[in-house]
This record gives C-alpha cells, sequence and structure tokens, in this order.
C-alpha cells in the first residue's frame, strides 16, 4: 500500500516539479534578460562619459594644434619676407656691382690704352736712342779707324824703310 501511495502522488508531484522548474527557469530568464539590459545601459552610460571628454579632449588637442600650427605659419610668412626683402637687396647690390664692373671695364680698357701707349713711345723712343748710338758708334769708329791706320801705314812704312 504504501508503494500505491507513492505511484499515485508520483505523476502530481513530477508534474508540479517540472511545472515550477519551468515557472522558476522563465523568471530567471526574465531577471536575466533585465540584467542584460541593465549591464547595457550601464556600458553605454560608461562609455558615454569615457568617450566623451576624450572627444572633449581631442578636440582640446585639436584647438591647441591649430593655434600652434597658425603662429607657426605665422612665423613662416615672416620668414619668407625676410628672405624676399634679402633676395631684393641682393639683385639691387648685383645690378650695382655689374654697373660698376662695366666702368671697371671701361677704365681698365682706358688704362691698357695709356699703357700701350705709353710702351709704344718708350719702345720708339729707345730705338730713337739706339739708332742714334748705333750711328755714333759708326761715326766715332770711322773717325778713328781712319787716322789710325793712316798713322799704322806710316808706321809700317818708316819700320820697313
Amino acid at each position: 500500500m504504501s508503494l500505491d501511495f507513492l505511484d499515485s502522488l508520483t505523476t502530481p508531484l513530477v508534474t508540479g516539479a517540472a511545472a515550477l522548474g519551468a515557472l522558476l527557469a522563465l523568471l530567471s530568464f526574465r531577471g536575466a534578460k533585465r540584467g542584460v539590459q541593465q549591464a547595457q545601459v550601464a556600458v553605454g552610460e560608461l562609455l558615454a562619459r569615457e568617450v566623451a571628454p576624450t572627444i572633449e579632449s581631442r578636440i582640446a588637442q585639436l584647438q591647441r594644434n591649430l593655434a600652434a600650427s597658425s603662429k607657426l605659419i605665422e612665423e613662416i610668412n615672416a620668414e619668407f619676407e625676410l628672405q624676399a626683402a634679402t633676395a631684393e637687396r641682393i639683385k639691387g647690390e648685383a645690378q650695382e656691382n655689374r654697373r660698376l664692373a662695366a666702368l671697371h671695364e671701361e677704365e681698365a680698357e682706358a688704362v691698357r690704352l695709356v699703357v700701350e701707349r705709353t710702351i709704344e713711345g718708350a719702345q720708339s723712343k729707345a730705338a730713337r736712342i739706339g739708332v742714334r748710338q748705333q750711328w755714333l758708334f759708326f761715326l766715332a769708329g770711322l773717325l778713328a779707324a781712319v787716322p789710325l791706320a793712316v798713322l799704322a801705314n806710316f808706321l809700317f812704312a818708316w819700320l820697313t824703310s
């Protein structure tokens, strides 16, 4: 009898336990679903808190970088203007130097002509002096040779006689 009693209780007990298990599973699934939703919301809020300052800090860093690059651009422009002014000054100096070189070339040509004329004059004067000197030596030799030759002939004639 005790076994029949157990058989009669087993079916409703198993059915009730299964229903209770299903009910608990359903409740835990809903709780888990809510937990997942709450975790997703919490993660979203955390990300929003983490990303927002990061974006703000990135924007602030970008603004600082833009300000620094603006200053650098101003410095570069100032350097370019300085270089352009220097190039203009050097160009002006080069033109002045070309003009002076042309003047110096004209002066050098004039000096060359003066030196050339002076040398030609000195050479012609030296040539004239040389010719005069040669004529003087010739005449001196002639004037000295004729009397010496006559004297030598008299002397020879006297010695041989």
